[in-house]
């Protein structure tokens, strides 16, 4: 599945990934790259976009509080997905808003709020894969 949904993650079927090169490196860099790195400088993008100072190096533990998720979320859609859920304190909760926030933009749920909590990183790189290949919000 996982290989599946990171297929798409390429400058042929998405060539506005291109956006996300650092300064100073080329085309061939990039197309050297893992999704799962495409991945991270994706939510980093949109968090950056956003005003959020919080970095994503991985996709496991750094996204298990929901609040990466939640920021990029916003960022791909303001109307549909608000912040609410960052008030929430129970982890778990958060991570159920989280989820159906991402459904309300068309993700289909393919975690559990468990999955995120305990930052399955193989769960959350599937996750990030369909949130991206659902609305990657690079224009």
């Amino acid at each position: 599945m996982r290989l599946c949904l990171t297929k798409k993650i390429s400058l042929k079927d998405c060539p506005e990934i291109m956006r996300l090169a650092n300064e100073g490196e080329s085309l061939q860099d990039l197309l050297k790259l893992p999704p799962e790195a495409i991945l991270i400088r994706w939510l980093n993008f949109h968090l950056k976009k956003v005003g959020v100072d919080k970095q994503v190096t991985n996709l496991g533990s750094d996204l298990k509080d929901s609040v990466a998720i939640i920021q990029v979320l916003h960022s791909l859609d303001k109307d549909k997905c608000s912040l609410a859920a960052l008030g929430e304190s129970d982890l778990v909760k958060r991570a159920d808003a989280t989820i159906k926030t991402a459904e309300s933009i068309g993700t289909p749920a393919l975690v559990r709020p468990t999955d995120i909590v305990s930052g399955n990183s193989k769960l959350l790189t599937i996750f990030v894969a369909e949130l991206f290949n659902t609305r990657h919000g690079l224009e």
